[in-house]
């Protein structure tokens, strides 16, 4: 059996899904450690995984050189058989690189050609300009060459690895694939979901509708404000009304006014694999992993994007039948009540689109199938016998 490191960002989004496919290799015999920062720890060895702390920024672009020491350090003191890392990591890859470990990166979210990522293309090429001059800059201080490959200059691909890239996403949610790198495969919406099932601080399922409202654990300004609106809007527009309202959010309740009697506030993490088969509906910020949940249960879903890729995804989601989209500009009480009352109505279809489309996924087990690629990969670099 082989030992293997994971590194991820210090994100849920990140963290939940490369963490399912942790749990199902550790499963299978191998010792697998993972690398992240330390708010992670409890999550991480609850779920059996040897955890160790390493230096991350809120940002991949940032610490570079200390979460590739950090790593190197670890590296002298245990050999690793294989390394997996966020693709937007450069540390990872690097070190891999500087010790001889293979290494081979994962995507939690749907990976773009260069000519769909959100922004200005003439900035896009600048920002790779300078972003690759630092990169360059680290390679060399830790004997590496310049980079050769260009693709790794662009952020959610510093770190991509040659050998295999695990894109964990939905096919479906793969509208263009031409332009993507070759190592790409996509093995669908890993995760890692606590088996004791405990409900502490979760609702059990009461009168319906029941409308849960998710928000992302980015800690980006803009993206706040806009949750903030979205979430006072769902107040608004359902509190105190025959609904039950579920608000999952990593900060507690701290508004002057007391919640309505039909509202619950969930600060616990992670829990949607607990709440999502009691939805009936999802209001979602857009993120890949949150839209990926509610397809996997069959509930449909109002999308309010924040930004970055979020737009993308809800167009995608939308055009398959199992959402609508509240631009920020639109958020009031009464468009979320619009927006809501829609995905509910039987006649319209959501409901049954997004039930149907999540049959079709019951048979796939992305954890497995992540799983069974990093042991080819494994067997082809000799780690492990047959």
């Amino acid at each position: 059996m082989a030992r293997i490191m994971i590194v991820s960002q210090g994100f849920f989004g990140h963290v939940i899904p490369v963490l399912g496919t942790g749990v199902e290799l550790s499963a299978r015999g191998h010792e697998v450690w993972f690398l992240c920062t330390e708010k992670f720890r409890s999550l991480v060895e609850k779920a059996g995984l040897i955890f160790r702390t390493i230096r991350l920024d809120k940002a991949p672009t940032n610490l570079i050189e200390e979460t590739m020491e950090d790593i190197l350090s670890l590296l002298e003191q245990v050999p690793f058989d294989l390394i997996i890392c966020d693709s937007a990591q450069s540390a990872p890859a690097y070190a891999a690189e500087r010790s001889g470990v293979p290494w081979i990166s994962f995507h939690t979210t749907v990976p773009l050609p260069d000519e769909l990522v959100p922004g200005d293309q003439e900035s896009h090429r600048r920002l790779r300009y300078f972003y690759k001059k630092k990169l360059n800059k680290v390679r060399a201080r830790f004997d590496l060459p310049p980079l050769s490959d260009e693709v790794r200059t662009r952020g959610d691909f510093a770190g991509l690895s040659s050998r295999l890239h695990l894109a964990m996403v939905y096919p479906v949610m793969v509208k263009v694939r031409d332009g993507l790198p070759e190592s790409i495969r996509f093995v669908g919406p890993c995760s890692y979901e606590e088996s004791d099932g405990h409900l502490d601080q979760v609702p059990v399922r009461a009168e319906k509708p029941v409308i849960l409202v998710c928000t992302s654990s980015l800690p980006r300004e803009d993206f706040q404000e806009i949750m903030d609106q979205y979430i006072s809007a769902s107040l608004n527009a359902f509190g105190n009304q025959p609904y039950r309202l579920v608000v999952t959010d990593i900060r507690p309740y701290s508004a002057l006014e007391p919640l309505p009697v039909n509202v619950e506030w969930i600060t616990r993490f992670p829990v949607h694999n607990l709440l999502m088969p009691q939805a009936d509906v999802v209001i979602t910020h857009g993120g890949c992993s949150t839209l990926q949940k509610a397809m996997r249960y069959g509930v449909p879903m109002v999308i309010v994007p924040l930004g970055a890729d979020h737009p993308l995804l809800a167009a995608r989601l939308k055009e398959l039948g199992l959402a609508t989209v509240v631009e920020p500009t639109e958020l009031s009480a009464e468009r979320m009540r619009e927006a809501v009352d829609l995905v509910l109505d039987e006649e319209k279809g959501y409901r049954k689109r997004a039930l149907q489309l999540a049959g079709e996924f019951q048979a796939e087990s992305p954890n497995r199938r992540s799983a069974d690629l990093v042991e080819a990969e494994l067997q082809a670099l000799g780690d492990i016998s047959k």
